[in-house]
């Protein structure tokens, strides 16, 4: 019997060669090499990713317009995410949730058990979610009933200090705000009297009176989802006082005579050149005798150096303060 032998049609490495030229077979063979090292490395990058454990806070809704949720536990769940270590550092755990959206009909007073899925967590960009622990939320339903409140608004608190003085809120009276919410989380509003917050007012650097809008902010567990109208108006009292040491607008005014006048006294000149400070601008009188005419309305210097004018030719008399005795200069060498 004849011995068979299997031949290839083409040789690879010829072929190679003929279209790659001599050294085309070790051309193939090192894009070969290359393609795998380089997968190689892609799957040890993707696989080396970071986790990181998020404390997040759960919100379930109202189903619907009838039934309201009295309460729910867990209140807050730990979420894993996965990435790499700039996506988990450029995560803001203030923007993590997690949102339920229950599908109740009707209050059966049974309560439900929902499943958070992944698209009920918020905030987490490109971001994997690994896990949720605990991944359910007990869910009890109430009646979803309507209150009509007023005065129960509590005044704002006040942030800052106004430029001077001091700052008061002034609520306005009988304010009607309608609330929507559990029957029992606001029946327990109506019987312990409990008031409304309300956003705070800035009132840092306020010189003038002023109104401010503020906004409703029902606390998280009162039961409340709804309140009508969200915000009121409210009126801000701004007093200020007049600083130390200031004086008022009508303080009187200091008159000053000119330098020769204080120079003319000096050298014992007996017309020294006067202003008569009581008159107009242009009705100044300038070189007049200062004991003829110038009298009780005339004044030559402020403060304590003050010469008035008195009998006619009196000559004024100024006080010079007592002469200073100087230290001899040293001598030379000491």
């Amino acid at each position: 019997m004849a011995k068979m032998t299997f031949r290839m049609p083409v040789d690879p490495a010829a072929l190679c060669r003929r279209f790659l030229g001599p050294n085309g077979d070790l051309m193939v063979v090192s894009l070969l090499v290359s393609g795998v090292l380089l997968a190689a490395v892609h799957t040890k990058v993707v696989t080396t990713r970071h986790e990181r454990t998020f404390p997040v806070p759960v919100f379930v809704k109202n189903p619907n317009d009838s039934v309201a949720v009295a309460s729910f536990d867990p209140v807050t769940v730990q979420i894993t995410l996965r990435g790499s270590q700039d996506e988990i550092a450029a995560v803001d755990p203030a923007r993590l949730a997690v949102e339920l959206f229950p599908n109740a009909k009707k209050n059966t007073g049974l309560g439900q058990t929902v499943k958070i899925r992944p698209r009920n967590v918020t905030g987490t960009g490109k971001l994997k979610l690994v896990s949720v622990e605990p991944s359910r939320i007990d869910v009890r339903y109430d009646d979803m009933v309507k209150w009509s409140m007023t005065g129960r608004i509590a005044t704002p608190k006040l942030e800052g200090v106004p430029v001077q003085g001091s700052a008061s809120v002034e609520m306005p009276t009988n304010v009607t705000v309608v609330v929507h919410g559990s029957r029992s989380k606001i029946e327990v509003f109506r019987e312990k009297k409990i008031l409304l917050p309300t956003s705070p007012i800035n009132v840092e650097g306020k010189t003038e009176s002023f109104d401010a809008t503020v906004t409703i902010l029902p606390p998280p567990d009162s039961g409340i989802t709804r309140v009508e109208p969200a915000a009121v108006t409210v009126h801000v009292d701004v007093q200020t006082v007049a600083a130390a040491g200031v004086e008022e607008d009508n303080a009187p005014l200091v008159r000053v005579a000119p330098q020769s006048a204080l120079s003319a006294l000096l050298s014992g000149e007996s017309q020294p050149a006067v202003v008569d400070t009581n008159a107009a601008p242009e009705e100044a009188r300038v070189g007049e005798d200062v004991g003829e005419d110038v009298g009780e309305g005339g004044a030559v210097l402020s403060g304590e150096g003050a010469v008035a004018g008195g009998e006619s030719g009196a000559q004024p008399e100024l006080e010079l303060p007592p002469p200073v005795e100087m230290p001899d200069p040293a001598e030379p060498g000491e």
